[in-house]
């Protein structure tokens, strides 16, 4: 790594950011330091103290004010587990349809950033996070790291989204590229994987010798495959991300690049959820999101049995997320032993989330499912679902929504074949798409590139 860059990431994280944010930056981080060595009754306080004030928020938000008018109750009544338990479950629906009634009355509509999901659990979901939320994430994903055998001012290696992959504006996408060079990150496009990419990409990370790679989980085992003594490269830690990692999967990274990797648990609407500590343990951001894992109707399971997630943002001010369901399945640990990592912090296990295959192309090279997810989300699908029963073709199942018309299949196919050239594409229209045995709907099928060898 030369000087160049690690004194432009000291810059970054030492000066810039501290303006940025007011000169909070370092008083927040400090927080959430400390946050982790609390004992149970210090976390108690502060999820209380967390929770009470994002109830308060969501007061002043019409669809929050009907619910708790039903409810019967105050928000600091809601404050004990087996009364915010009574709170209904918010879901993917509520969002599509009553997003702006979800919306705090009040604030200030410059404030807020619109996003959508990716569309992994086959249809985008719409939503808007606030500064508040933007400025606490960002220092939370900065703890992560550090657990992950990070410091500041070392290189990182993503193996991820590409910024041309879709359509930033020209300042968007400067701002991206700045930050990156900013923060010593180099992004490898796991949305369009070529053979010259993974025969190149191992020279990069060879020059570049970054301390940490975050990635896509088959992306990360594409160019693993692709290359031999990836170890020598000195990687301190791979973060595996944004699909599910199955034990086969994490030895396999393991052998290839040397180092341990570290689970990391997550979803758009609420970015980083849990995360892998050196010793192995799965530990909820409990200073960032309140995690519950309930049965069907949103009652809690308890610690080992698997139920659905449930999170609640604290930091969600602008449009609160309070008892979101996010369509995942996992467990609390049962293991109540402190972590030698000397993090307090509950934990996860028997984590399920995405599974989806990364898709061959018949010149060489791979395209990860992410890519797809999105495509699709710029249209109106309830669900989706891609098969790729050979090398030179892909299946697209679409679960069309209302306003779904042949200009929306036109431009899909067209977004595909821009990263998918030698493909025939084509589309079937149905009314719905099976769940896997574990409940989860698949958005990439392969038959040609064999990910599903690694996935138990």
């Amino acid at each position: 790594m030369s000087s160049f860059h690690r004194a432009l990431s000291h810059l970054y994280y030492e000066k810039l950011l501290p303006r940025k944010y007011g000169g909070t930056w370092q008083q927040r981080f400090d927080w959430m330091q400390a946050n982790a060595r609390r004992d149970a009754q210090g976390l108690d306080a502060m999820r209380r103290e967390l929770l009470g004030d994002l109830l308060r928020h969501a007061g002043m938000a019409p669809y929050y004010r009907e619910v708790l008018h039903q409810l019967g109750t105050q928000p600091e009544e809601l404050l004990e587990p087996q009364n915010f338990a009574r709170f209904p479950l918010l879901t993917r629906t509520h969002l599509r349809e009553q997003l702006e009634e979800l919306v705090v009355e009040g604030v200030e509509r410059s404030s807020l950033k619109y996003d959508t999901t990716s569309g992994s659990t086959g249809k985008p979901t719409p939503y808007y996070h606030g500064l508040e939320y933007a400025r606490q994430g960002a220092v939370q994903v900065v703890r992560n790291q550090l657990w992950s055998g990070w410091r500041y001012g070392e290189p990182v290696v993503k193996i991820w989204g590409w910024v041309s992959a879709f359509n930033f504006n020209p300042r968007e996408r400067v701002r991206i590229l700045a930050d990156n060079l900013l923060r010593n990150e180099i992004r490898l496009p796991a949305y369009h994987m070529t053979d010259d990419d993974l025969r190149r990409w191992p020279g990069v990370l060879r020059q570049r010798r970054p301390s940490l790679m975050i990635g896509y989980v088959n992306a990360m085992l594409a160019l693993a495959q692709s290359a031999e003594d990836l170890a020598s490269v000195g990687l301190r830690g791979v973060v595996a991300t944004a699909e599910t990692l199955f034990p086969a999967q994490r030895q396999a990274l393991e052998r290839a690049y040397g180092c341990k990797v570290y689970n990391r648990y997550g979803c758009r609407e609420l970015s980083t959820i849990a995360h892998e500590c050196s010793h192995g343990r799965l530990h909820i951001n409990e200073d960032w999101v309140y995690v519950e894992i309930t049965d069907n109707q949103g009652r809690p399971v308890p610690a080992g049995q698997v139920g659905q997630v449930v999170l609640t943002g604290y930091f969600t001010h602008g449009m609160p997320f309070i008892r979101y369901a996010v369509e995942d399945a996992a467990a609390f640990s049962e293991d109540e032993n402190p972590c030698p990592c000397g993090c307090n912090f509950r934990s996860l296990s028997r984590l399920e989330g995405k599974l989806q295959d990364l898709i061959s192309l018949p010149e060489g090279g791979y395209v990860s499912g992410e890519y797809f997810a999105g495509v699709m989300r710029h249209h109106p699908l309830l669900h989706f679902q891609v098969n790729q029963p050979a090398i030179d073709h892909l299946d697209a199942l679409l679960v069309p929504g209302e306003g779904y018309c042949q200009q929306d299949e036109e431009e899909m196919r067209r977004r595909i074949l821009e990263y998918c050239p030698g493909v025939t594409v084509t589309f079937q229209q149905v009314t719905e798409i099976p769940l896997t045995a574990s409940g989860k709907r698949r958005l990439t099928v392969s038959q040609v590139s064999g990910a599903d060898r690694l996935y138990r």
